[in-house]
């Protein structure tokens, strides 16, 4: 299943948009595509159980917005960033910048973030 933004685009979901921002910079310079999803709290309804205190799963629908509203439960009161690389993490087609398989999507982005922090 290639996610809802298909091979090109990775979803970013946040609690926090300062620290979005900083992610999409970073992902801007590194050459990584990235789309704000909202993390309304409608959303955080479908992770809600009957019999746990959490779903690990909030369904198809909204699927990425729901798995990254799921990583943030245990986060607590931090910032945090949810990356959903569902769809990206393999290339389906050769590419100028990548050939078939295995995309290591992302990881230009985090070391960009790193190489970010290093100098502040």
């Amino acid at each position: 299943f290639p996610g809802y933004l298909g091979h090109v685009c990775s979803g970013l979901i946040t609690n926090n948009q300062e620290w979005a921002d900083q992610v999409k910079a970073a992902a801007e310079i590194a050459g990584e595509r990235v789309w704000q999803l909202p993390a309304f709290p409608e959303y955080k309804k479908q992770n809600e159980s009957e019999i746990a205190d959490l779903k690990n799963t909030g369904g198809r629908d909204a699927g990425t917005i729901t798995a990254g509203l799921f990583v943030g439960e245990f986060a607590g009161d931090l910032p945090w960033v949810h990356l959903d690389i569902a769809g990206t993490a393999w290339g389906v087609a050769d590419v100028p910048y990548q050939p078939k398989g295995a995309t290591g999507v992302m990881v230009r982005t985090l070391t960009q973030l790193a190489i970010q922090f290093a100098g502040h």
